[in-house]
């Protein structure tokens, strides 16, 4: 039905139709398209929605990579802020730490004059073998050969279903 609440005129390609029967296949909307696939201005409107559609989400994403570029660089001076000062807590670290050992051999030369050597070569020991433990137990781990076992494992995974699926088509 039109605006005027009057039927439409039948379609000089549609078969005429008695009253009675109901139509053998629905009439297209008064919006839409009408002629044939072959006219250049057929799809006019599908590709305008489709170039709308494909602005939008470049707009989008150049929206997202803005928001990603600006958190990154928030990011980036905190962990930089962050960064410098465990370096400055580290150096200050390591400068108590030879104090003591410093001051350690200074009371061993005190309460045992003349054993600063000895207790120097004792505190070299302790270190010699706290840094061959430490280091043992790093190489240990770093050729530990089942690292991302798991994630290989899908990524093959994931691969066979992909030739599966290309020899399918």
């Amino acid at each position: 039905m039109n605006s005027d609440s009057q039927p439409l005129p039948p379609d000089s390609s549609d078969p005429p139709m008695h009253h009675d029967e109901p139509p053998s296949q629905p009439r297209p909307a008064a919006d839409a398209p009408t002629g044939s696939a072959k006219d250049p201005g057929y799809f006019e409107g599908l590709k305008q929605d489709a170039e709308d559609l494909k602005q939008a989400a470049a707009r989008y994403a150049s929206a997202r990579a803005q928001l990603l570029g600006i958190e990154a660089k928030e990011a980036a001076s905190e962990i930089g802020g962050a960064a410098a000062r465990l370096a400055a807590a580290a150096f200050f670290g390591v400068i108590f730490y030879l104090l003591i050992i410093a001051g350690l051999i200074g009371l061993a030369e005190h309460y045992r004059p003349d054993s600063w050597p000895i207790a120097t070569l004792i505190i070299a020991a302790a270190h010699l073998i706290l840094a061959l433990l430490l280091f043992f137990s790093g190489k240990r781990n770093l050729s530990n050969p089942d690292r991302f076992s798991e994630s290989l494992k899908q990524f093959e995974h994931d691969r066979e279903w992909l030739n599966q699926t290309s020899k399918k088509h």
